[in-house]
């Protein structure tokens, strides 16, 4: 089993844009230092168990994801899943678009995102 660093990386990034947050305020509602975030953010850092579960918890996906173990869910419809999602949050489509190529290009597989932890304000 390996991490996908990558992925996770881009799952933090992706969910601090979506939600319209300060990289602090995301690590304040995350349990982590700011600077572990920063550096989780850029991919400098790999997790310690105790912030991948903290962190896996506040982007309400399941930590699997990120252990190159099988989704939960087909390809597929891990990627209309996705799309849908941001689509419910009134997300451009040309931003929807972007985001779902920036998954291909890091070799990522989509998932589903809780709409309960995002917000549309900001």
């Amino acid at each position: 089993m390996t991490f996908n660093r990558k992925l996770f990386s881009a799952s933090l990034e992706t969910h601090i844009l979506l939600r319209g947050i300060s990289m602090r305020e995301a690590a304040k509602e995350a349990g982590v230092s700011a600077s572990t975030m920063s550096r989780l953010t850029s991919g400098e850092l790999l997790p310690d168990i105790e912030s991948f579960a903290a962190l896996v918890h506040w982007l309400d996906i399941d930590a699997n994801l990120f252990l190159d173990l099988s989704p939960t869910t087909s390809l597929n419809e891990g990627w209309i899943g996705l799309y849908s999602s941001l689509e419910q949050l009134s997300v451009p489509k040309d931003v929807i678009e972007a985001i779902l190529v920036i998954i291909r290009l890091i070799g990522g597989t989509p998932c589903l995102i809780s709409s309960s932890n995002l917000s549309t304000e900001g």
